[in-house]
Formats: structure tokens, sequence, C-alpha cells
């Protein structure tokens, strides 16, 4: 059974069919992505050809990266027989598990030429030290 909402975390395996953004029996679909990471920071592309910026949520909550919105129809054609559909509409949402170390109040988003670019920076790691033993206090 294929859900519209798909969830994947980088560290674990990734449901092919969602992933490759094929329309969902629900009627809903899923835009392909595109997700990497470096050290500073996740990247998330999403091809969302013909949708307008305002048509399009970005939403963070519980480590889990949310984007959807919709895609409508540009008209109902009367009197006219479609040989071939392939261009998806309709409502869309694709959710992503990110780790812990995000940056919440630094996730960027822009939006150019119909795809829809996610940045979120990772927190800073300390690096680990070692830690010398002193001597102490010594009880009287």
């Amino acid at each position: 059974m294929t859900s519209h909402l798909t969830l994947f975390s980088p560290l674990r395996d990734v449901v092919l069919r969602d992933f490759f953004g094929e329309v969902a029996s629900s009627g809903e679909w899923a835009p392909k992505i595109d997700f990497s990471e470096n050290d500073a920071h996740y990247l998330i592309e999403a091809d969302l050809p013909g949708l307008k910026k305002e048509e399009i949520k970005v939403s963070f909550e519980d480590d889990v990266l949310t984007l959807s919105g919709e895609k409508a129809r540009e008209s109902e054609e009367k009197n006219v027989s479609f040989h071939r559909v392939e261009r998806t509409y309709g409502r869309f949402s694709r959710s992503i598990q990110l780790d812990k170390d995000v940056v919440a109040d630094g996730i960027q988003a822009s939006f150019k030429d119909g795809v829809l670019k996610i940045e979120v920076p990772k927190a800073v790691k300390t690096q680990a030290r070692e830690i010398a033993i002193g001597a102490g206090k010594e009880a009287s």
C-alpha cells in the first residue's frame, strides 16, 4: 500500500516508489527530490514545475521537514479527448525525517524556475577532547 506521506531518513532505506514521485493511489502525488548533506547543512531540492511559491508550504516540526501544497489543473477542456496525460495535479506532501542536529531557526528556502531549495543548517558539534585527571583533594 502506497502512502502519500513519505518519511525517510538519510540513515534508513528509502521506499523507492514514493521517493521517485509516483502518483499515490489516493490521487495525491509526491514531487521528485534530491536530498544531500555536507558537514555544514542538509540540502533538499524539489521539482515543482508550474507552481508559484505562494502555493507551497514548508514546515519543520519534531525533526520532520515537510513540503506540501497543491498543483491545480489550469483549465478544464470541454469536448477534448486526451490521448495521454502524464503531468500530475492535485495535493502533494513530502516529509523528511532529519537528525536532531539541525538549527531550526536557520532553515532557509528559495524557489526559482520550478525548483524549491531548502537548506537546513546542522548544529556545530563540540570536538572531543581528553580530560586530564587531577590529584584532587585528599581526605584528612
